[in-house]
């Protein structure tokens, strides 16, 4: 692959720190809900909780996590989902590192949305030219939708991610 000219390598950081910003942007402020709280129970081998209805925000006090699970307990929690493993292995190293709150379990999924705009404009660059992969990955970075995903301690942006490359 040929190397960006700097016109475009600049265009592209501000695309990627445009897209972060967005992403991070009251990371924090949202209540944790259902989904999140079995996902975050699942990476720490709980396993999920009861649904029931309707669903009431959650306060990450009430979760009980315990970041210092081990792998088979993971892999064993998710014997009661229908989702494969490998990102709540993924998300229990992630908050060994750093730490169960709602951006430390959430930023993983920021990760993963930062890293797909930049797979997007590889693959618009690939595909097409420089021009149209700065288009696509603008696009993406400001896309409501990813936006939101790439918010949630949910493998959605893992999932895109994955898709994209």
């Amino acid at each position: 692959m040929k190397s960006l000219e700097p016109k475009s390598t600049s265009i592209l950081i501000i695309i990627v720190l445009i897209g972060c910003a967005l992403r991070v942007y009251h990371l924090s402020t949202k209540e944790l809900w259902l989904d999140e709280v079995n996902t975050l129970r699942t990476a720490t081998g709980h396993g999920p909780v009861a649904q029931i209805f309707p669903f009431p925000p959650v306060d990450q006090k009430e979760i009980q996590l315990d970041s210092g699970s081990t792998f088979r307990g993971v892999i064993k929690s998710t014997t009661s989902t229908f989702h494969p493993p490998f990102y709540f292995l993924l998300l229990n190293m992630w908050m060994k590192l750093f730490g169960d709150s709602k951006i430390g379990s959430r930023s993983l999924s920021v990760v993963f949305g930062m890293t797909s705009i930049i797979l997007v404009f590889i693959t618009g660059k690939q595909l097409f030219n420089a021009q149209i992969g700065l288009i696509t990955s603008a696009i993406f970075a400001l896309s409501t939708t990813q936006i939101h995903y790439a918010q949630e301690a949910r493998m959605y942006p893992l999932v895109m991610l994955f898709l994209i490359y």
